[in-house]
Order: structure tokens, then sequence, then C-alpha cells
């Protein structure tokens, strides 16, 4: 059977009502060539795989890091009917410790890109 490329219906014409035809396998075998000329490249490389390892283990950091804190804040707090001071302090060391797994986070990625 034979095929008329929709690509190609303008870019071979050399003459006026010219088409250019193709058979079925022809058009699959050239169909692929092209999608392999534009498909993007494979980044997944080492670089894309220490990022996204990076940033999925701080995520888990994170949580632990800020609710942990909060929590045994709160829990003191009711213990020991100290209103919100164990609270606030369990706050502010959440942030401290937030802000050291980031850049610690942030000099490992760097490290990573350096190599």
């Amino acid at each position: 059977m034979l095929v008329r490329s929709p690509a190609e219906n303008n870019a071979n014409d050399f003459a006026p009502g010219a088409t250019t035809c193709y058979t079925t396998n022809q058009m699959v075998h050239k169909t692929a060539a092209r999608k392999e000329s534009t498909d993007t490249k494979d980044v997944s490389g080492p670089a894309q795989q220490t990022l996204a390892a990076t940033l999925l283990n701080l995520t888990w950091q994170l949580a632990i890091v800020i609710i942990g804190p909060v929590w045994l804040g709160n829990w003191l707090d009711n213990r020991y009917g100290t209103h919100q001071f164990w609270t606030l302090a369990g706050v502010v060391l959440a942030m401290l410790l937030a802000i050291t797994s980031i850049y610690i986070a942030y000099k490992a990625l760097q490290e990573a890109q350096a190599k």
C-alpha cells in the first residue's frame, strides 16, 4: 500500500501536483527515525539522581525535625502546665534544625555537582 507523507507534502514537491509516495513500511521507518532525532535526551544522570535522592531525604528530615520538637514542647507544656513555654522553645529549636538540615543538603548538592 502506498501512503503520502504528510510532513513532506510541500518539502519534496518539485513541480505543482508532484507527490512523494512511500510504502506503509517505509513510512513507519521514516516516522521512527524522525522521532529519534527529536526526542529529548535522557536526563536521569547521576546529578539528577543525586538531586532527587537529596530532596526526598530532605523532605522526611524536615518533617521529623519540625514536628518532633513542637510535639515534645506541647507534651511538656501539658504535663507541667507551663502554658506555651516549651511549645515555643520547640518551635525555635525546629526552625534552627530545619535551617541546619537545608544547609547540609545544599552543601551535599554542591559537592555532588562539583564531581
